[in-house]
């Protein structure tokens, strides 16, 4: 196996190791997944926005306090401590700028942008030469948009249904789960691309 250790080209080799790890298995079976979904997608109009909808200062500060401390930072520098030990007009701001998304129906493009990070499968990864198939990405999400996913996910509650409620441990990344919620809730503008970032 041919050592690189050229910065560009490991790069460039984790880009289309992750690429193809997103894409479709049956691209003809996708596209027809999709034309069907537009179809379907043309005469829905969502749920009613009630009261209920709304995410409230309570609902946001036990969010946030619940998070757990010491992660990576987001793509901004925030961490779950910045906001944490912010002041407590910041939680006010958040939930009125949440209410906000949810009347206007539009996601803001910061929220969809991410970073994958490398990180190897293997234990010894000092002493073997590795290749793109010896890592796993993670994708490290904006932590507003986190947060506002959860107060989604806590609104969606009363529609579903669940004997152990599994909200708590979603495997799918919530990057690419938030649109199909969002769609449901009744946002037109939902389906806007999600720019990855890749470092």
């Amino acid at each position: 196996m041919k050592c690189c250790v050229d910065p560009d080209v490991i790069v460039h080799k984790f880009y289309r190791h992750f690429i193809k790890s997103y894409t479709a298995n049956n691209v003809c079976r996708a596209q027809e997944l999709k034309a069907e979904y537009f179809v379907v997608r043309e005469n829905y109009c969502g749920f009613p926005n009630t009261d209920n909808s709304y995410f409230d200062t309570e609902m946001v500060s036990k969010i946030i306090f619940d998070m757990k401390r010491g992660k990576a930072a987001d793509i901004d520098g925030l961490t779950v401590e910045h906001l944490q030990y912010s002041h407590p007009i910041i939680l006010v701001l958040l939930s009125k700028l949440f209410r906000l998304i949810l009347l206007s129906r539009y996601i803001p493009t910061g929220f969809k942008r991410s970073y994958i990070v490398p990180i190897p499968k293997i234990k010894d990864c000092r002493t073997k030469a590795m290749s793109c198939g010896d890592f796993r990405g993670i994708a490290i999400c904006p932590l507003l948009s986190k947060v506002y996913e959860q107060c989604l996910l806590r609104q969606l509650q009363t529609f579903i249904k669940s004997e152990d409620n599994q909200f708590g441990a979603l495997v799918v990344p919530m990057l690419f789960i938030l649109p199909v919620i969002l769609l449901i809730a009744g946002f037109p503008r939902a389906l806007q691309p999600i720019s990855v970032l890749y470092t």
